[in-house]
């Protein structure tokens, strides 16, 4: 049975309480096939939409023309458009979607053979999307309440991530915990606790530069190991964790790196992999495909 729960706000300690028009969703899209994973992932985007009081649109893509022109209703009434295309799934849901959408798509839960393979769908809808992609495993009881942890690689592109990371806490008046994982300094044991403890300083100043343009209070992390594994222990029990795929392994059109995988995978919670920026001059994308000058209204 699908049970849309609405998802309920978290006051942490210093969070900032959202306010009306902070962020901004034009629709919530889900890939909808009927299988346990699209059914968590439509719970979730249910919640959603009706936290960021956005449109809620459910996509079966097909092959053949298979559709039964019927729409999805909750069992409380929630009313669900459902939209059937033909093609490729990953390439209808990008299409359909723009940059003021959030598209969310379900995983299946696997073994610990499977765990590092990621479905074609979700691989392609990562790579490609113009909007952030929410990945949702199935068989897991997700948080409502709970932190937000932005994961960040470097100054350059932290800012993108962070602002992603800090909308998401003001809609859920939850507090930001803004984490960056430095490898191991690459010096002689009698050095490296010197050169780690730098490195560790190093980071967590420009981390506290970077959150505090967001404007919303960050609680800057900086750990020594693996980015994968302390991404997924931190975020255990928070309620969203958002990666930017310019600043954690995807190349524009290129496939996802070992972090996102590892996290997409194993993460306990739901997780947003935020687009690249647009380059100065470059185009974007509209919900019906059509490309437009930086100037333009979408």
């Amino acid at each position: 049975m699908i049970v849309a729960r609405p998802a309920r706000a978290h006051l942490a300690e210093r969070a900032a309480v959202p306010k009306a028009g902070d962020v901004v969703t034009s629709r919530v899209v889900v890939g909808f096939d009927g299988s346990p994973a699209a059914i968590a992932a439509l719970r979730w985007a249910a919640a959603e939409a009706r936290l960021r009081r956005a449109e809620l649109q459910a996509y079966v893509v097909t092959r053949h023309d298979e559709s039964d022109g019927a729409d999805l209703r909750l069992p409380d009434g929630y009313p669900v458009p459902l939209r059937h295309r033909i093609g490729d799934t990953a390439a209808c849901l990008g299409d359909v979607c723009g940059p003021g959408d959030v598209l969310v798509v379900g995983t299946r839960a696997r073994s610990t053979l499977g765990a590092l393979i990621l479905g074609s769908v979700t691989r392609a809808c990562l790579a490609h999307s113009p909007c952030p992609v929410v990945t949702v495993r199935d068989q897991l009881p997700y948080a409502t309440r709970g932190w937000v942890v932005a994961g960040v690689r470097a100054p350059g592109t932290a800012r993108h991530t962070l602002t992603a990371a800090a909308e998401e806490a003001r809609l859920r008046a939850s507090g930001l915990v803004a984490m960056h994982v430095q490898p191991p300094a690459n010096v002689g044991a009698d050095l490296f606790t010197a050169a780690e403890n730098r490195l560790v300083e190093q980071s967590r100043a420009w981390l506290i530069r970077e959150s505090a343009g967001t404007g919303v209070h960050a609680v800057p992390e900086v750990v020594v190991g693996s980015t994968a594994e302390a991404l997924i222990h931190r975020s255990s029990h928070a309620s969203l964790l958002v990666l930017g795929a310019h600043d954690s392994g995807i190349s524009r059109g290129g496939a996802p790196g070992a972090t996102i995988l590892q996290c997409v995978r194993r993460a306990s919670c739901p997780v947003m992999v935020v687009p690249a920026p647009p380059k100065p001059g470059e185009r974007r994308r509209t919900h019906a495909g059509r490309r437009t000058a930086p100037g333009d209204q979408d």
